[in-house]
C-alpha cells in the first residue's frame, strides 16, 4: 500500500501527462523568443517564480501562531500537489521546446518521473 502523499503525488502527475500536453505545447510555441536555450530559460524563469510564491505562502500559512498542525499540514499537501503539476508543466514544456510532439501518455509520465526522480 502506498503512503497518501505518494499516491497524491502519482496522481498528479497522471493528470498532469494526460490533460496538461497541449498547455505545454502551447507555452512552446508562445516562448518563441530567441533560441532553444533561450525559450527554455523563460518558461524556466516564469515557473521558479510561480513556485517561489507558491512556497512562500504555504510556509507563512503554516508560520502564523495558532495555526494547528492539520492546517499546516493541509497547506503543505496542497503546495506539493500544485508544485509536482507545474514542475510536470515545466518538463512537458521543456520537452515540446526540443520538438518532442507526438510523445504519447507512457512516454510523457515517465520523462516526469525520471526528472522528478533524479
Amino acid at each position: 500500500m502506498r503512503a497518501p502523499v505518494t499516491t497524491q503525488l502519482l496522481d498528479a502527475i497522471d493528470q498532469a501527462v494526460e490533460h496538461r500536453w497541449a498547455a505545454a505545447q502551447r507555452r512552446a510555441v508562445e516562448s518563441a523568443d530567441g533560441d532553444r536555450d533561450a525559450r527554455v530559460e523563460q518558461v524556466t524563469a516564469s515557473i521558479r517564480r510561480e513556485l517561489g510564491v507558491a512556497g512562500a505562502a504555504a510556509g507563512g500559512a503554516a508560520a502564523v501562531p495558532g495555526v494547528g498542525l492539520g492546517t499546516a499540514s493541509a497547506a503543505f499537501a496542497l503546495e506539493l500537489g500544485w508544485s509536482t503539476v507545474r514542475l510536470a508543466d515545466l518538463i512537458l514544456t521543456i520537452a515540446a521546446i526540443h520538438g518532442h510532439a507526438r510523445a504519447g501518455v507512457e512516454e510523457r509520465r515517465l520523462w516526469v518521473l525520471s526528472i522528478l526522480t533524479y
